[in-house]
């Protein structure tokens, strides 16, 4: 699955094409997951580096291997609909100039999280701690998908899929056993939502707008996660509201537009 889009980016960077189009059953990509906003439209022009973060949190119509071979040649990409073919789509390239004057080009979200939440007083001047849980969670084949960390705490968000009940508490136990922490939990329930923008690091307020929208609506945020590149913000809220939390933010950043 997804070989005709590996194959066909591996062509155009071969013949060093002008444009790759994908053809496939979808208007383009969309700057929301259509079953949450039923009003999410379709996002003409985005950058190789929105697509990615996009697909990270499953908002991908292609096989993710299939952008390196566009990325290093600099060939910029096409997703059209065979059934639409009047239907411009979405153009990827490696930079838009296209004078928007919003921030934020999508809105995306996952759910099935847990957190593994270790606390240790010194934890920053204790060059090995952080080695050693990182070698128990490698030991046992668990992945996480960011590690948030403080002076004396770090927090691993990882699938559900990933560390099952049984599993948490035997890494729990090791981890006591290992480092001693001055505490250590394993929280459920989580989902994360995230705004993404190339133009999100030259533009102010853009995180006060995001917690204001959801604190209206009483959705509390247990974890926040931003990259140096601000190319997108990422909340980790409870899986109960996740929904709502696409609807609110997708409302207070891209209706409008």
């Amino acid at each position: 699955r997804g070989g005709s889009d590996i194959s066909g980016s591996i062509v155009a960077q071969a013949v060093k094409a002008d444009l790759y189009e994908n053809w496939t059953d979808v208007d383009g990509i969309l700057n929301a997951d259509p079953r949450i906003v039923k009003e999410a439209r379709i996002i003409s022009r985005m950058t190789y580096t929105e697509l990615r973060e996009l697909s990270y949190l499953g908002a991908s119509v292609m096989h993710p291997d299939a952008l390196f071979p566009l990325v290093k040649a600099r060939i910029p990409l096409n997703v059209r609909n065979t059934f639409h073919p009047d239907v411009p789509g979405t153009l990827i390239s490696s930079c838009v100039k296209d004078g928007s004057r919003n921030a934020v080009t999508g809105i995306a979200g996952k759910k099935d999280f847990r957190i593994l939440f270790v606390h240790k007083l010194g934890l920053n001047s204790q060059k090995s701690v952080v080695r050693k849980v990182l070698s128990i969670l490698e030991y046992h084949e668990v992945t996480f998908e960011h590690m948030p960390s403080s002076l004396d705490a770090v927090n691993f968000l990882i699938p559900d899929s990933s560390l099952s009940p049984e599993l948490a508490e035997q890494i729990v136990d090791e981890i006591r056993t290992t480092i001693h922490p001055d505490d250590i939990r394993v929280l459920d329930n989580l989902a994360i939502v995230s705004i993404v923008g190339r133009n999100m690091f030259h533009s102010i307020g853009v995180a006060a707008k995001m917690f204001h929208a959801l604190a209206e609506r009483k959705i509390n945020i247990r974890m926040l996660i931003q990259g140096c590149r601000e190319i997108n913000m990422i909340a980790g809220i409870e899986e109960s509201k996740y929904e709502e939390a696409i609807r609110v933010l997708y409302h207070t950043f891209l209706s409008e537009f």
